[in-house]
């Protein structure tokens, strides 16, 4: 751990902010309601406070299906998030994001709104030597009361500036 910790591209940490888009796979959980799933997209701009740690916003939506005859639509699920990172090669890193936020989905024509914490789990892969671009795949949960849970994988690129 501590080689790879050595391993950070110095490319990578003098870089500050970034921009990423990602098509998503969600997932509502209504219990015994029933579940609904479709495709949608992210983005996220964040910003590195140094190459462990950072700040994320990230906004995802789009994407219908169907529970109990009714439409359920992701309008939006927009988060605040600080970032932790791990380096586990030169090119290769883990993160761990943690923070808030607010879930708006449509069902039935009805809009319905929940906030609370959310969590999410992924890795990054450079595309280019610089470390300018990146791939990531992600695990995000954007809502878990006693009522639903959403939870999105996202496969994406990323912009570093």
């Amino acid at each position: 751990l501590v080689a790879a910790s050595l391993a950070a591209s110095p490319a990578y940490a003098q870089m500050v902010g970034y921009l990423a888009a990602d098509a998503i796979h969600w997932a509502l959980d209504q219990g015994a309601s029933g579940s609904a799933e479709a495709v949608g997209g992210r983005v996220s701009l964040g910003t590195h406070l140094n190459s462990r740690f950072g700040g994320e916003i990230r906004a995802a939506g789009l994407g219908s299906d169907s529970l109990d005859g009714e439409s359920v639509s992701l309008d939006s699920a927009v988060g605040v998030y600080a970032k932790a990172v791990h380096p586990v090669t030169r090119h290769i890193r883990a993160y761990a994001l943690a923070g808030a936020a607010q879930v708006e989905m449509s069902q039935g024509g009805r809009t319905h709104k929940e906030s609370g914490f959310s969590w999410g789990v992924g890795l990054e892969l450079d595309a280019d030597t610089g470390g300018r671009w990146a791939f990531r795949l992600d695990h995000m949960r954007y809502l878990d009361t006693p009522e639903a849970t959403l939870e999105a994988t996202g496969l994406g690129v990323v912009y570093r500036f």
